[in-house]
């Protein structure tokens, strides 16, 4: 069940940050897409018009959590929540080693993932990351409009809340580790 809930609040916390973005910009009514994160992905990745080219490049470069958590076929809220898909939890007992946790994600084709402690570990770095670059990018826009108390430019890295090389930070989710 917990794996469940990480694959929906996951989705749920990008779609709430959707709704904020258009906050972060000048004119908030700018037609920003704010349904979810997805579409504002596109709305802004796939526009007619650069709206915002660092930020574009910001969602470009970190979008693969995305596609893995929601992403066409193969994402894995999609395949729980649309096509009925199912956690498979066992374990497999290798002639002279240890015992191997296996956590699958199946669909009525066959299997969607192998290991699923793994990819949500993936794509909640993915997101952390995200949410860290999309940080740096907005704070001195939003200091400069007097929202933010004033936050120099070196300060940030203080703030950095997530190390994807170390494994480490402020995590809304607790890092997965099994016992064996």
């Amino acid at each position: 069940m917990f794996l469940d809930s990480v694959l929906f609040y996951l989705s749920i916390q990008a779609d709430s940050f959707a709704k904020l973005v258009p906050y972060f910009y000048e004119d908030a009514s700018a037609g920003i897409c704010t349904r979810n994160f997805t579409k504002q992905l596109r709305w802004f990745c796939d526009g007619k018009l650069p709206y915002d080219l660092a930020y574009i490049s910001i969602l470009k470069q970190n979008r693969t959590w995305r596609d893995q958590l929601v992403g066409r076929n193969n994402g894995l809220r999609g395949v729980v929540t649309h096509e009925s898909g199912i956690l498979g939890v066992g374990w497999a007992k290798p002639k002279d080693g240890l015992i191997e946790p296996r956590t699958s994600l199946y669909r009525s084709d066959g299997v969607v993932e192998e290991n699923v402690v793994e990819a949500l570990k993936e794509i909640t770095a993915g997101w952390f990351t995200f949410l860290d670059e999309a940080y740096r990018h907005f704070v001195p826009r939003l200091t400069d409009a007097g929202i933010l108390p004033i936050v120099f430019i070196d300060e940030l890295e203080k703030a950095r809340f997530f190390d994807a090389d170390e494994l480490r930070g402020f995590w809304a989710y607790p890092i997965l580790k099994l016992k064996t």
